[in-house]
């Protein structure tokens, strides 16, 4: 993939702190890690992680675990029931106080996590990570993606050439080959019958 494409891709912030969307984006803009999205309702982070098109150029997730229209584990649950967002990478942003509901954020399919507030270079490091895990996963399926056409491609091939070598090109009758083909085909069993029966 071209560095291009990935200069696109988004780091979003899920948090109901206004100051604390504020210091992320400052730091993160900062390190220069992409473009940073801090929406301030919960329905335009929904729109940009692609809950209704199935789309999304989200490439990392900060999501606080304590708001007030839903908590983080209950949004990171939904977030993982869609199948273009299972592998997103989300790192929990949480308070000291919060820390006895790791076992479970990581149960429900967190990356890492960063207790607020966290110094920059911590930030930058985790959200760096993960974003070579992103694209390491997108290259990856997009690997997976060609090898399966190509794989499909060379299926349709051989099927074509099997149909070119038992057709009569002229005509378009089975040839002599495919009379062949189909009398090994039948008379195998016979033969083994034949064997049985002796």
């Amino acid at each position: 993939m071209s560095h291009q494409f990935w200069r696109k891709r988004l780091i979003l912030i899920v948090d109901d702190s206004a100051v604390v969307r504020w210091q992320l984006t400052r730091q993160l803009e900062a390190a220069g890690l992409g473009t940073v999205h801090a929406p301030e309702q919960l329905w335009e982070a929904r729109e940009l992680l692609g809950f209704g098109d199935g789309e999304t150029l989200v490439e990392v997730l900060l999501l606080d675990l304590v708001m007030p229209q839903t908590d983080g584990l209950a949004f990171l649950q939904e977030l993982r029931g869609f199948p273009h967002l299972s592998d997103l990478p989300v790192i929990i942003v949480t308070s000291l106080e919060e820390e006895n509901e790791l076992e479970r954020v990581f149960a429900a399919g967190a990356n890492d996590y960063l207790t607020k507030p966290s110094l920059p270079v911590v930030l930058a490091a985790r959200v760096r990570n993960l974003q070579r895990l992103a694209r390491a996963t997108n290259e990856r399926k997009a690997r997976e993606r060609e090898l399966l056409r190509l794989t499909r491609d060379l299926q349709q091939a051989r099927d074509e050439l099997e149909h070119l070598s038992m057709t009569d090109s002229l005509t378009g009758v089975a040839n002599r080959r495919s009379f062949e083909v189909l009398l090994r085909r039948h008379s195998a069993p016979l033969a083994a019958q034949a064997v049985h029966s002796a």
